[in-house]
């Protein structure tokens, strides 16, 4: 099932609310707020967040992404994924399975490596096998299964 702004599924997910919906986490395109996101992966990452044990939110542009948004982040040199590799993206019928998570803490607090670790940890746990992770600003998970599985960067 595909989870959009006017799905009923959000109740199943304790622990991210998009803006859309009066919460605080960026999982819409920021470009032109398309929300679709498989309702499987929100639950993989409301478990996650559960395992992890530290609060972590959705990055601004870390959630769902149009293929436009997606080609103008390759343009400015900050992905070489196109749209039709990203799991940001939906495709094929399905929704986005991917999530960028923040590692600073509160609003633009330092990043800690033991936050880090926690939310690497609890994506782990989740059963999440793609994961990246940058040094100062997010966590990258994604349960998309068209792509290579149990890798990280």
């Amino acid at each position: 099932m595909i989870l959009t702004a006017l799905s009923a599924g959000w109740d199943q997910i304790a622990f991210f609310t998009p803006v859309q919906l009066g919460g605080r986490d960026r999982i819409a395109c920021p470009c032109c707020g398309l929300l679709e996101i498989e309702l499987d992966a929100m639950r993989c990452f409301n478990d996650a967040r559960q395992q992890a044990g530290v609060g972590f939110w959705i990055t601004e542009g870390g959630g769902v992404r149009c293929p436009d948004f997606q080609e103008g982040l390759m343009r400015r040199g900050l992905t070489t994924t196109p749209p039709e590799r990203s799991a940001h993206c939906s495709k094929d019928g399905r929704g986005s399975t991917a999530l960028d998570i923040s590692v600073r803490i509160g609003t633009g607090g330092p990043p800690s490596s033991a936050r880090r670790f926690a939310i690497v940890r609890g994506l782990l746990a989740a059963g999440c096998t793609r994961i990246g992770a940058t040094y100062k600003t997010f966590v990258h998970g994604d349960w998309e299964t068209d792509l290579p599985r149990r890798v990280m960067w």
